[in-house]
């Protein structure tokens, strides 16, 4: 699963920093979710947001989570830990473009498992020689250490003399049936150029766009997440900002017969802006479950929409109970009973809490109360769904005046 948007992240600090956060106090966490751990980064201050990103290996039925860190006070690096039912067991060392000492600063990272168990990281981060270009790199974890997979992706990899850089944000990698790694993120290559998703995939020996001049449009993109639907066909969901709109809306495209085809359109209804989604297919391949914040700038609410392979349903209303709080990023996965987890942050008064529902019928029920059990500034959750459809949620916990990474297992239903 992959982490929220690095501007979503951001723009969640920011509105707390405004507001002021507010003394913290100890509170009771729900006892229906289990601590996996203290927490699962190497315990050392972030100079950035942690974006934890989450993904269950289905070969041992362990989350294995990639978070970034900040050894030592250096810029930012992205490390993968594997649950090992007693603690997280670091994957080799710090994962860079040089697979070794410490990276330019990483930017936004996704870690995923393929079928055979295979751990696969993508990431972006500075070009070591200008910090307003950006690099996206893949490697997979061979057992006792990473190898990178091919070259750089950049579209517009920088030229050393070139005015301006590239930007690029948001990797999401996910890996098809034949064992090969795709990647989608956002990029844009000149001076006041809209960013757009761009996508390649791995053919054993070099990277290859799949179909760029299809994504390629004067619309401004600013996150996205990438999946396989039950034919194996991709599926982009991306946040699409039109040209002179002061709106933005969710897409959906999926790739068939050549080309990135809109699949119809969301059933929220005109919320203002439609932000950082995330989506997840049930185990048939057909109902896709998209997860998006939507409203006002500053009261956001959560919604989900349900694709049940030929229309989108009836208009949702919001997930979260309102009560006038502002829904910060969420995210969203299917369990084997198809039936959608979310987890999202929720914000008042400069503190944020981390809670999570599963629909039941036509209903969205609350799996506790609140994961956190220290308020403060608790941001930026990712989940997944493990064998036995038990929910685990790895969230960035801002409540010691220090950020750590911290997961908890659903154990409600045992």
């Amino acid at each position: 699963m992959k982490t929220r948007t690095r501007l979503a992240q951001l723009s969640v600090i920011a509105a707390a920093l405004a507001v002021g956060t507010a003394c913290d106090h100890t509170k009771a966490a729900s006892s229906d979710w289990a601590a996996l751990g203290e927490f699962i980064d190497g315990g050392e201050p972030a100079l950035d947001p942690l974006m934890p990103s989450i993904a269950i290996d289905p070969t041992v039925d362990r989350p294995v989570v990639s978070v970034h860190e900040s050894p030592g006070g250096t810029a930012s690096l992205v490390r993968v830990r594997a649950w090992t039912g007693s603690e997280w067991s670091l994957l080799g060392q710090a994962s860079s473009s040089s697979l070794g000492g410490f990276a330019p600063r990483v930017r936004a990272s996704d870690v995923t498992v393929s079928a055979d168990g295979t751990v696969w990281l993508a990431w972006v981060e500075n070009d070591p020689r200008r910090t307003d270009a950006q690099n996206v790199y893949v490697a997979k974890w061979e057992g006792s250490a990473w190898a990178l997979v091919g070259e750089n992706l950049a579209t517009y990899p920088i030229i050393e003399d070139q005015d301006p850089g590239n930007t690029a944000l948001d990797p999401s990698i996910v890996v098809d049936g034949t064992g090969a790694p795709w990647v989608a993120w956002i990029e844009s290559g000149e001076r006041g150029s809209s960013p757009d998703v761009q996508v390649k995939r791995f053919d054993g020996v070099a990277w290859q766009a799949v179909g760029p001049e299809a994504l390629a449009t004067d619309d401004r993109d600013d996150a996205v997440c990438l999946l396989f639907d039950g034919e194996q066909r991709p599926v982009i969901v991306s946040e699409k900002t039109s040209a002179g709109a002061v709106t933005s809306v969710v897409t959906i495209q999926r790739w068939e017969s050549d080309t990135w085809t809109p699949i119809g359109e969301l059933s929220g209804g005109d919320h203002g802006y439609e932000r950082a989604p995330d989506a997840a297919f049930a185990p048939n391949g057909a109902d896709l479950y998209v997860a998006y914040r939507g409203g006002p700038a500053g009261a956001y609410r959560l919604y989900v929409d349900h694709w049940d392979g030929q229309q989108w349903a009836a208009s949702s209303e919001p997930v979260d109970d309102g009560d006038g709080a502002d829904v910060g990023t969420a995210t969203i996965a299917v369990d084997s009973q198809a039936r959608p987890v979310v987890s999202w942050s929720q914000q008042r008064d400069g503190q944020a809490s981390i809670q999570a529902k599963r629909r039941s019928g036509s209903t969205w029920e609350a799996l506790g109360g609140e994961l956190d059990d220290t308020s403060g500034f608790n941001f930026g959750p990712v989940n997944a769904v493990d064998a036995s459809d038990a929910p685990i949620v790895v969230w960035d916990d801002g409540s010691s005046g220090e950020r750590h990474a911290t997961a908890r297992r659903w154990t409600g239903d045992e």
